[in-house]
């Protein structure tokens, strides 16, 4: 018998081949497709999706504006806030602050990291975030804010990070911090890249990269008037009721369509 991982690693490409049969044999039954985002949009394409047969569709907020005044820009002698809220998976990247704030010792910064712990049990980013914290008091480790929530606590920072290591598919956060008039720093990846205008209403930063964050807050420590100048460059974000109107002309041309076929048939 010969070793079973070489076994499983020969099966992988059958394996692959069976999914991509199952995966067109699903989408040619379907008449539109949504994607949420562009980077999904080109993934579905490349898979063989034909482009006329995707909507791109991108998310929306049920609540677009915070209706509380905005912070003002840290450097009037008082620290640079920033804020991050995300699930503690190293795939959001929470540890990329702690590590950068590490890099600028002596940077006059405040980081908040509203973390959303994975478990209740061992939670090894949480307990990584926790003892840097109690080494540094720049740092702050606070607990998850509920959803209705979020957008008021945003408003009261300089910048909102989100520095994700894996593509995003919105994300939500970005439009939340845009609801509060906050500019983000974000990895330059996936939806990130998408939503963020780099210079104009936020900063894109290589993805993985605490040096990269480093120098990213630091230029804005050492330069506080970016954050006013960005801020006020902010566009009210996309909202749910953009998303419905959306779908319901999806539903209509694709139900046209059909009425369409039905009636050549």
């Amino acid at each position: 018998m010969g070793d079973p991982e070489l076994l499983s690693f020969l099966q992988i490409p059958a394996l692959l081949a069976g999914e991509r049969r199952r995966f067109c044999n699903f989408v040619g039954k379907v008449d539109q497709v949504v994607a949420v985002c562009q980077w999904v949009r080109e993934v579905l394409e490349r898979n063989g999706v034909p482009s006329e047969r995707i909507t791109l569709s991108r998310q929306g907020l049920s609540q677009t504006s915070s209706h509380l005044p905005p912070r003002a820009a840290g450097g009037r002698g008082g620290p640079l806030r920033i804020a991050c809220f995300g699930r503690t998976d190293r795939g959001k990247g929470l540890d990329l602050l702690a590590r950068a704030l590490k890099l600028i010792s002596k940077a006059n910064v405040l980081v908040d990291i509203f973390a959303a712990r994975q478990t209740a049990g061992p939670d090894q980013v949480y307990d990584r975030l926790a003892a840097q914290a109690q080494q540094d008091s720049r740092l702050i480790v606070r607990t998850a804010v509920a959803p209705d929530e979020v957008i008021g606590v945003m408003a009261d920072y300089d910048l909102i990070a989100v520095p994700s290591r894996a593509l995003e598919t919105g994300p939500l956060v970005v439009l939340e911090a845009f609801a509060a008039g906050v500019p983000v720093l974000g990895a330059d990846l996936g939806g990130i890249a998408e939503l963020v205008h780099n210079g104009i209403d936020g900063f894109l930063i290589p993805p993985d990269n605490a040096v990269a964050w480093a120098a990213a807050i630091g230029r804005f420590v050492d330069n506080p008037h970016l954050v006013g100048d960005m801020r006020a460059k902010i566009k009210t974000p996309r909202s749910m009721d953009a998303v419905v109107n959306d779908m319901a002309m999806v539903y209509s041309a694709v139900v046209a369509g059909n009425a369409a076929s039905t009636g050549a048939a």
